[in-house]
Parts: C-alpha cells; sequence; structure tokens
C-alpha cells in the first residue's frame, strides 16, 4: 500500500504539469 503514496506523489506532479502545459 505504500506504493500508493508514491503514486499519488507522481499522478500529483504530472497534473501540475499538464496544468502549465494548458
Amino acid at each position: 500500500m505504500r506504493s500508493t503514496a508514491r503514486y499519488h506523489q507522481i499522478h500529483n506532479q504530472i497534473s501540475t504539469l499538464i496544468l502549465h502545459s494548458h
């Protein structure tokens, strides 16, 4: 379940990049 935390962190970073890209 610890993998979820890392996944969320990566997803958050990607989301930020997408938001900035838009």
